[in-house]
C-alpha cells in the first residue's frame, strides 16, 4: 500500500510544483529511502519516458522557488561523473559545469563544452579555442 501512496505523492508532486504531468506507466520505480529523524523520507523516482525527466530537471529551479528549499530535484550521478563534475567546478577555466541528461558539460567564455570521463580537461579547452 505504501508503494502506491508514495506514487501518488510523486506525482502529485510533479504535477504541481513544476507542471510535468506522468502517467503510472511512466513511473518504472518509486521509493522512500532514509532520512533525517523527524523529517519526511526523501522519495526516489525513475520515469521510463526521458522526455518527462528532462522536463521535470529544465524546470527543477522553480521547485525550490515554490517550496523556500524544502523540496529538490537531482540527477543520480555516478561517482565518477561527479569527480569529473567536480574537477570542472574547480578548473580555473571553466565558468560553469553542469550535469544533464546523462553528460557532463562545462562553459567556458559563453561556450559549452561536452565532456567525456577519460578528457583530458586541459586538451579539450585547449582544441576548443582554436
Amino acid at each position: 500500500m505504501e508503494s502506491k501512496n508514495t506514487k501518488e505523492v510523486a506525482k502529485k508532486f510533479l504535477v504541481k510544483e513544476i507542471g510535468v504531468k506522468v502517467d503510472d506507466a511512466d513511473i518504472v520505480a518509486v521509493h522512500r529511502i532514509p532520512g533525517k529523524a523527524g523529517e519526511s523520507k526523501p522519495i526516489l523516482v525513475k520515469l521510463i519516458n526521458n522526455i518527462a525527466k528532462s522536463n521535470a530537471m529544465r524546470n527543477r529551479s522553480t521547485i525550490k522557488q515554490n517550496s523556500n528549499g524544502r523540496h529538490w530535484l537531482t540527477d543520480e550521478l555516478t561517482k565518477l561523473n561527479a569527480l569529473l563534475l567536480k574537477r570542472l567546478n574547480e578548473h580555473p577555466d571553466i565558468d560553469n559545469a553542469w550535469y544533464f541528461n546523462g553528460s557532463v558539460y562545462g562553459e567556458k567564455d559563453g561556450s559549452r563544452m561536452k565532456f567525456d570521463l577519460f578528457d583530458e580537461i586541459e586538451d579539450k579547452i585547449r582544441k576548443r579555442g582554436k
